[in-house]
């Protein structure tokens, strides 16, 4: 076999599945890095302005570096959001642990039914910085009231 035979017949086929094999399973690689099983908002109901703890249950399959994006849709489906924060979901002790968040009310809400949702924006391999995870569940339901306690 003659090098020209290999520049011309082995090498390229030899170089694509070098290449395109690592970039596939990157651009295949969709799993989010943490499940979110359970979610609530307390208290509930709760009024403008006041202090809320967000609670979730994750099962962490792995730890990518990432943010998390915050809203919240009131009655008057007028979005609220709030500050990107780092995601921070790496399990302490195991795969599932407990996480808890506080954050203020807008005053702007309206009263009756509202959503928040936060979205887990995340980067495992270096594809995902071009074409990201993200995972938007559970949504989690609660209401907004203006009355006095």
């Amino acid at each position: 076999m003659s090098v020209s035979f290999t520049m011309r017949h082995v090498l390229p086929p030899l170089l694509a599945v070098i290449v395109a094999g690592p970039l596939t399973w990157m651009a295949l690689d969709r799993a989010p890095p943490v499940t979110r099983t359970a979610a609530g908002i307390t208290p509930d109901p709760v009024r403008p302005g006041e202090t809320v703890t967000v609670k979730f249950t994750l099962n962490t399959q792995r730890d990518c570096p990432g943010i998390i994006r915050r809203e919240i849709i009131d009655a008057g489906k007028t979005i609220h959001r709030f500050e990107d924060v780092q995601a921070t979901y790496a399990a302490p002790d195991g795969n599932r642990h407990n996480f808890a968040r506080e954050l203020v009310m807008p005053r702007g809400l309206a009263s009756g039914p509202a959503v928040y949702r936060s979205c887990v924006i995340a980067a495992c391999n270096p594809i995902h910085y071009f074409w990201p995870i993200q995972q938007c569940e559970p949504v989690i339901k609660f209401t907004v009231i203006h009355n006095a306690p």
